[in-house]
């Protein structure tokens, strides 16, 4: 990759022939032969979730520790994860929040309020709060047996 004057950025990447194809719906073939579409699979509201729970703990571990900055790069890790859910969900894509603005108000706004505003403990735990509150509602839509099984789990590091 290189950076360019005015940000023109200018990747060059090397692929065998076979692979060398459409690996999403916005994929312009210039010049060659491409090889055959290949689907890449979305990842599972299992792994969304494990991955969203593992986040929550961690930065809960990070503000009993008082690793503020830590915590916070947890919390929005987390929140990432609820967004990536969200997304599954409505069938937009997960990575790289690359359909978070293709999701509804009623999914996003909430979220909003998980944003860290200071690196202050209260903070901190208000915006893991909000978190724990947006994905345990996630959770309702897509798995209550989950949701149900979880919540006290996520009541212990609220309070």
């Amino acid at each position: 990759m290189f950076l360019l004057h005015g940000c023109l950025e200018v990747d060059i990447g090397f692929t065998p022939t076979a692979d060398f194809g459409p690996r999403g719906p916005s994929w312009r073939t210039v010049f060659g032969q491409k090889a055959e579409p290949t689907s890449t699979a979305s990842p599972s509201h299992d792994n969304l979730t494990g991955l969203a729970w593992h986040h929550v703990l961690h930065a809960w571990v990070c503000i009993q520790r008082r690793r503020w900055w830590q915590a916070e790069h947890w919390i929005s890790a987390a929140r990432a994860q609820v967004l990536a859910l969200a997304c599954r969900r409505l069938g937009y894509p997960t990575s790289y929040a690359l359909g978070a603005h293709l999701l509804p108000a009623d999914v996003t706004t909430p979220l909003e309020a998980a944003l860290v505003r200071s690196l202050t403990e209260a903070e901190l735990r208000r915006a893991l709060n909000v978190t724990l509150t947006v994905l345990t509602a996630e959770l309702d839509l897509t798995d209550p047996t989950l949701a149900t099984r979880l919540r006290p789990m996520f009541m212990e590091l609220t309070s």
